[in-house]
């Protein structure tokens, strides 16, 4: 299984590649991006560039009904802290970076 995950790496394909504005494309060689979820993380990393917090922008996003799923979190300013850590969306896309040995 190793093996066939590795591979994949090799050949640039994306081996389950979740993330927020992204999904696979439907033979699993590529990314599609969403472009409705895309423009959410445009905006809140414009919003970041203006200094303004993560709690006020999940607070907006929930106001303006733009991620839905929000309005659900405890934490909603996490996810958008989330996404402003993850290297992923820098375009750092490093496969396998962990292992279980």
């Amino acid at each position: 299984m190793k093996w066939r995950v590795w591979r994949g790496f090799e050949e640039g394909k994306a081996n389950g590649f979740h993330l927020y504005g992204y999904t696979d494309s439907a033979d699993g060689t590529d990314v599609q991006i969403i472009e409705e979820e895309a423009a959410v993380v445009r905006w809140i990393f414009a919003q970041y560039m203006k200094k303004t917090s993560c709690e006020k922008m999940a607070a907006q996003l929930i106001a303006d009904g733009r991620v839905p799923h929000l309005a659900d979190n405890k934490l909603p300013g996490e996810w958008v802290r989330h996404i402003l850590k993850n290297p992923h969306y820098t375009g750092d896309l490093l496969l396998g970076r962990w292992s279980t040995p």
